[in-house]
C-alpha cells in the first residue's frame, strides 16, 4: 500500500461520521482505536491509517466528541478514552502543524478535555463507585492511561505545556491529593514534565 493511498477503514468511518447526528459520532470514532492497534501491520500501513484520520479530519472530530458528556455515550469513560488514544497516536506521528488551526486551537483545548476526563475518573475513584458494568478496565487504569497521553502530546507539541499548566482542572486534581494521592502525583510529574519541555 502507497503512503498516498486512503485507508478503506477510515474512509468508510469518515463517511458514516459525516451523515451522523452528534450522539452517534463517538461510537464511530472509536473504531479507529483497533485499527491502529493491529499487530499484523506493517509501519507503512500504520502510516496510511493514520495520514487517512487526518485528511478525513477525524482528528477534528475527535477533539470535540472529547467535550462530550460520555455518561450518555455507549461504553461511557473508556470511549472516551480510545477516542482520546488515537488523538494522541495521530499527533505524536504525523505533522499536524500543516494545519494552523488544528495545532493551536483544537489541540490546546482538547488538553483540557484530557483533564475533565482525568477529573471524572478521579472523582469517581474519591467517592469509591464502582465502574459501570460493561467497562473493561479499572478507573485507575484508564486514568493513567490519560495521563500517559497528556505527557506524550506536551512532549511531541510543546506549544500545549502552556494551556495544560494554566488549567483549573489540573489545580484542582492536585487539590484532591488526600483521597486519591496517586492521581495527584502524577499530575505533579506531569507538571514537572511540562516545565522541563517549555524551557
Amino acid at each position: 500500500m502507497d503512503d498516498t493511498e486512503d485507508n478503506i477503514e477510515v474512509v468508510r468511518i469518515a463517511e458514516l461520521s459525516a451523515e451522523a447526528n452528534a450522539a452517534e459520532i463517538p461510537g464511530l470514532l472509536v473504531q479507529l482505536k483497533p485499527l491502529l492497534e493491529k499487530a499484523s501491520l506493517t509501519s507503512q500501513e500504520v502510516r496510511v491509517i493514520r495520514r487517512s484520520i487526518w485528511k478525513y479530519d477525524l482528528l477534528s472530530w475527535c477533539a470535540i466528541s472529547l467535550q462530550y458528556d460520555f455518561s450518555k455515550v455507549k461504553g461511557g469513560l473508556e470511549s472516551a478514552v480510545r477516542i482520546a488514544f488515537v488523538l494522541c497516536d495521530c499527533c505524536c506521528h504525523i505533522d499536524v502543524n500543516e494545519s494552523q488551526e488544528f495545532s493551536q486551537s483544537t489541540l490546546p483545548s482538547a488538553i483540557q478535555s484530557y483533564l475533565k476526563i482525568i477529573r471524572q475518573f478521579q472523582q469517581r475513584i474519591a467517592d469509591k463507585l464502582k465502574p459501570p458494568t460493561l467497562q473493561t478496565r479499572s478507573d485507575n487504569e484508564l486514568c493513567d492511561e490519560m495521563m500517559n497521553f497528556l505527557t506524550s502530546l506536551i512532549t511531541c507539541h510543546p506549544h500545549l505545556c502552556k494551556p495544560l499548566l494554566s488549567s483549573d482542572d489540573l489545580l484542582r486534581i492536585i487539590m484532591e491529593d488526600e483521597h486519591t494521592p496517586s492521581i495527584a502525583l502524577r499530575a505533579i510529574s506531569l507538571i514537572d514534565r511540562a516545565v522541563r519541555v517549555n524551557r
